[in-house]
């Protein structure tokens, strides 16, 4: 899922409506169809720039407008997504790591 902020950002266009169910019940939104990439950026203590390395998942996502009002987030991951890697969630500190 994608927020209408950063869907206008990057000049998605609807691809037509799709039918969402929330906390809150039903609601036809917006879907989107985009592709995802991930930035990892790594910083050894003595290097004076950081490595960035990009890795663009290689296929067409069909995603449904995010509709959370004030959320502090922008995009939702599904499975669809997070099957291509592997994910590691660290205890309660919020911690986690992302590889493919």
């Amino acid at each position: 899922m994608i927020s209408k902020r950063v869907a206008d950002q990057v000049g998605l266009r609807p691809t037509g409506k799709g039918l969402v169910f929330g906390v809150h019940g039903a609601e036809y939104v917006n879907n989107y169809l985009f592709q995802v990439a991930f930035l990892f950026a790594s910083h050894d203590p003595g290097a004076e720039t950081a490595t960035v390395t990009i890795h663009v998942l290689n296929k067409d996502i069909e995603g449904s407008e995010l509709n959370l009002g004030d959320a502090n987030f922008d995009v939702l991951l599904g499975m669809d997504v997070l099957s291509t890697c592997s994910l590691s969630v660290e205890g309660g500190g919020g911690t986690f790591s992302l590889s493919f």
